[in-house]
């Protein structure tokens, strides 16, 4: 296990085998960052660290050189809307931070990350609005677990799909395009937020499948370092990679600077179809259920954090408590 990065405080170093739980931990933060979603397979130049497909200095076409429209159309885009997709997270490629594939497969386990084409999607004019879900592992095919928070990935600051400020992905049959989004993850009671996310993917043909997804985007540490580490010194997250991948963090920028940020990156994503009709969630709909209990038993602590009360990462929420 190499040694931590000169410059990282000691309360970060780790013995190896913590070392090893806690990347399972930072894995599973980094899969569940893949349903927000994924970018195309490659054709001549697939690595993060090349000229051409870096997720810090992407500097090629409109759709990259590792083309996902040269793949076949799909013979009925109409049968695309409305339609859903499970990600097979375990198949993917997870080229940066490099060394993290065998603790990502294990720590994802049975889950099931969806996503699907929103009916206000107008495909033959080119515009497509992504709705990302979880399901539920206890059905065959995937249903939603209508008990956790939706994610709209098209939409703009607001959340809601038709607005003004709708970040409207890409479709040039059979290859989608989301790009410059940013996403907060919610996952273990605590916001991994993703900046200057990009995605594209394919359609087979029958439009069952996808290929050649891959997912680009900057993971800021910090809240890995606190809430998943328990560690209050904010490098821990990233002195953690770097003993795995050799890869440092750098700045992050924007209203809360500072060398805390990682390139992500996730190529070679699948996925199959599973059925029709995501609903929107929205985490304020599952709180106020659990709270006047007409659903969603226990669920409103997804959006808890240890030691605040109320429900931080759920700021929507203005109901009772």
């Amino acid at each position: 296990m190499p040694d931590v990065v000169d410059d990282a405080p000691e309360s970060a170093q780790t013995s190896p085998m913590t070392t090893l739980r806690r990347l399972a931990l930072i894995g599973l933060l980094m899969a569940g960052a893949a349903a927000a979603c994924p970018e195309p397979e490659g054709g001549d130049d697939d690595s993060a660290t090349d000229d051409d497909d870096s997720a810090a200095a992407d500097d090629d076409d409109v759709w990259d050189d590792d083309d996902v429209t040269e793949l076949p159309p799909v013979e009925d885009v109409s049968g695309l809307v409305d339609g859903y997709w499970l990600l097979d997270l375990i198949e993917a490629d997870y080229v940066e931070p490099p060394n993290m594939r065998i603790l990502l497969a294990a720590s994802i386990g049975d889950l099931k990350l969806l996503f699907g084409v929103d009916p206000t999607s107008d495909l033959e004019a080119g515009e497509v609005h992504i709705l990302g879900a979880l399901g539920d592992d206890a059905t065959e095919p995937v249903e939603q677990d209508l008990c956790r928070h939706t994610q709209p990935f098209t939409a703009g600051s607001d959340g809601r799909f038709g607005t003004d400020d709708d970040r409207v992905g890409e479709f040039a049959n059979p290859a989608v395009r989301l790009s410059s989004f940013d996403y907060d993850l919610v996952a273990s009671n605590t916001i991994v937020p993703l900046t200057d996310v990009s995605l594209t993917f394919g359609f087979t043909p029958d439009g069952q499948g996808i290929e050649r997804g891959r997912l680009r985007a900057t993971m800021d540490t910090r809240p890995i370092a606190l809430d998943i580490l328990g560690n209050e010194d904010p490098y821990a997250g990233c002195a953690l990679i770097f003993e795995a991948s050799k890869r440092e963090c750098f700045e992050c920028g924007g209203e809360n600077p500072g060398n805390f940020c990682i390139g992500l990156e996730i190529a070679n994503l699948p996925g199959t179809r599973q059925g029709d009709g995501l609903v929107e969630r929205r985490c304020e709909e599952i709180i106020r259920e659990d709270v006047e209990d007409t659903g969603c038993d226990g669920r409103a602590e997804d959006f808890q954090r240890e030691g605040e009360e109320g429900w931080p990462l759920c700021p929507a929420y203005e109901g009772k408590r």
